[in-house]
């Protein structure tokens, strides 16, 4: 996953193409740390898409909804 800055000042974060339960830990570490900001996933090239990943994406997305991001 690498995440990258858009003119916009919002973050990019690329997914990769394998989002199992291997990538479910580095993924939540790699949205971890942009919380608080605005988040744009560019999940183009996400060919599976395990449980596990899922739970952090919707966890993800609620807490940036609390946020007010």
């Amino acid at each position: 996953m690498t995440t990258r800055k858009s003119s916009r000042k919002v973050a990019t974060l690329e997914l990769p193409s394998v989002l199992d339960v291997r990538a479910a830990m580095p993924l939540h570490g790699s949205l971890a740390g942009l919380r608080g900001r605005a988040v744009e996933l560019d999940a183009s090239q996400v060919q599976r898409l395990g449980g596990q990943c899922l739970q952090v994406l919707v966890a993800a997305a609620a807490a940036w909804r609390l946020d007010g991001v």
